[in-house]
C-alpha cells in the first residue's frame, strides 16, 4: 500500500478539465479524493472515471459553487461531517472571461469565483489542514496575472459594479493575479504564525478546456485562430499541477510561497512581490468575505 493511502485531498472543479485529469494522478497517491463541483451530477460520472482510471474508489462529490459564499461554507460543514482529516487542497476550479453578472452575495461573478471563493474557502480549512504532518496547498493562476492593473487594488476597486465597467479579459488577469498575491501573502502569515503549511501557485498553461466556452466576439475569434503549438497538452499541464500539489519530488524540499510557471519555479516580476500590495488584497477580501484578518489555525 502506498504511504500516502492514509492522506485526504480536496480538489475544487476536479470534474472536469484539469482539475479531474489532476485527480487521476494524485488519487494513485492519496487515498481519498473530496472533489467539489457545481454539477453534483456531472461530478458523480468524473468519480466513477478517476475510480476505474486508477482503482481507488474513494472519491467524494459534494456540492460546491465558489460564487456563492454560502456555498463555501455549507461544502465546509459537509466536509466536517466526514470527520476525515486534510492533507492537501488543490484551489483548481475557476471562470474565464464569462459575461457580466453579478452574484447573490452582490459581486462580480468572475472575482467571486476565482477569488473570493478560493479566499473563502482556504480560510475556512486551514484548521483542517493545520493537523496534518504534511499540509500543503495549491492554487492554480493563469500567466495572464501580469496584465493585472494593480492600481485596482490599492484603490479598492477589484469588483466591478456595473456592466458598463466590466472587461472580460482584464477582469480575468486581475482575478489571476488575486490569486498569485493571495499565495503569497498566504504564505507569509502561516510562516508568522509558525505554521507547517506550505503554499504554492501555479501556472499550468494555456490548455484547451471547457474554461473558453465563455468566449464571444473577437475574443472568440483570437482563441480560434491561435497555432495549436502554443497550447500545452491537458495531461502535461495535470502532471506538473499534481507534482507541485503533492511537494514529494525532492527538488521541491523547502518551497514555499512560489510561483511555477508549467512545473518551472519562476521569479514573478518585481512590482508582484509587493508586500504593501499583497497585504492590501489581504484586507480587502477580508471584508468582503466576511473573514477575520488574522488567520484562525487552531
Amino acid at each position: 500500500m502506498n504511504k500516502l493511502n492514509n492522506k485526504v485531498a480536496i480538489i475544487t472543479g476536479g470534474s472536469d478539465g484539469i482539475g479531474k485529469e489532476t485527480c487521476k494522478i494524485i488519487a494513485r497517491e492519496i487515498g481519498t479524493i473530496v472533489i467539489g463541483c457545481r454539477n453534483k451530477q456531472k461530478g458523480e460520472v468524473a468519480a466513477k472515471e478517476i475510480s476505474s482510471h486508477t482503482g481507488n474508489s474513494n472519491i467524494i462529490i459534494l456540492d460546491l459553487d465558489l460564487s456563492k459564499q454560502n456555498s463555501v461554507k455549507s461544502f465546509v460543514n459537509e466536509f466536517n461531517k466526514l470527520n476525515l482529516p486534510l492533507d492537501l487542497l488543490i484551489n483548481n476550479a475557476g471562470v474565464m472571461c464569462p459575461p457580466f453578472s453579478i452574484t447573490q452575495d452582490g459581486y462580480s461573478f468572475q472575482i467571486a469565483t476565482n477569488h473570493f471563493g478560493p479566499f473563502l474557502l482556504t480560510n475556512l480549512l486551514l484548521k483542517n489542514l493545520e493537523k496534518s504532518e504534511n499540509p500543503r496547498i495549491l492554487v492554480l493562476t493563469s500567466d495572464r496575472f501580469k496584465d493585472a492593473d494593480l492600481s485596482l487594488i490599492l484603490n479598492d476597486k477589484i469588483n466591478v459594479e456595473s456592466e458598463a465597467n466590466y472587461n472580460q479579459l482584464k477582469d480575468y488577469s486581475l482575478s489571476k493575479c488575486c490569486n498569485l498575491l493571495f499565495t503569497k501573502e498566504l504564505q507569509r502569515k502561516l510562516i508568522e504564525k509558525g505554521s507547517k503549511i506550505v503554499v504554492n501557485s501555479i501556472n499550468p498553461g494555456k490548455v484547451q478546456t471547457s474554461l473558453q466556452r465563455d468566449f464571444t466576439g473577437i475574443l472568440k475569434v483570437a482563441f480560434s485562430l491561435m497555432p495549436n503549438f502554443i497550447f500545452t497538452p491537458i495531461q502535461v499541464a495535470s502532471k506538473e499541477c499534481a507534482k507541485v500539489a503533492l511537494g514529494t519530488d525532492p527538488s521541491l524540499n523547502g518551497i514555499k510561497g512560489s510561483y511555477f510557471n508549467i512545473g518551472v519555479l519562476t521569479e514573478t516580476p518585481r512590482q508582484f512581490n509587493s508586500i504593501e500590495i499583497s497585504k492590501k488584497l489581504w484586507d480587502i477580501t477580508s471584508k468582503f468575505t466576511n473573514i477575520s484578518n488574522d488567520l484562525v489555525l487552531k
